[in-house]
């Protein structure tokens, strides 16, 4: 069984070994914004991306949010922690940076979880589900 205490050091670490902290700037009311590029040649292991999941479904601290709420046309995941006031994701990743030969229903079934849904609501974030199936997220 995987540990649930040190998830934020793994999930940073994720974060660090898929993404670079290209420009930082201010914005004019002086809070900071940070602009990643993703290293796109770089992709999780299944054991990061299970361990993840494990998190997500076990936590009830770490939720997983996409651009669009319903989950249409969404290039990038991102994954927050409920105890900080920041609202920057800790992890952001695309489908090209999930384990080869890995489903991306299974990342839409982690998002479209009621444990998740709750977990986004608490943080203001309305995630709505489709009015179709999942199947479109093949």
């Amino acid at each position: 069984m995987m540990e649930l205490e040190d998830s934020l050091e793994f999930i940073l670490e994720l974060d660090s070994k898929l993404n670079v902290d290209t420009k930082n700037r201010l914005k004019p009311d002086k809070t900071l914004v940070r602009k990643y590029d993703l290293f796109l040649d770089k992709t999780m292991t299944r054991v990061e991306m299970n361990r993840l999941f494990h998190i997500l479904e076990e936590d009830e601290n770490y939720f997983i949010f996409l651009d669009d709420p319903k989950g249409n046309f969404s290039e990038y995941f991102f994954v927050r922690d409920l105890n900080l006031q920041e609202e920057k994701p800790l992890l952001t990743f695309k489908k090209s940076q999930l384990p080869q030969g890995y489903d991306i229903k299974k990342v839409m079934d982690a998002y479209f979880s009621d444990f998740n849904i709750s977990k986004a609501r608490d943080a203001g974030i309305n995630i709505s589900r489709p009015d179709y199936t999942q199947n479109e997220f093949n």
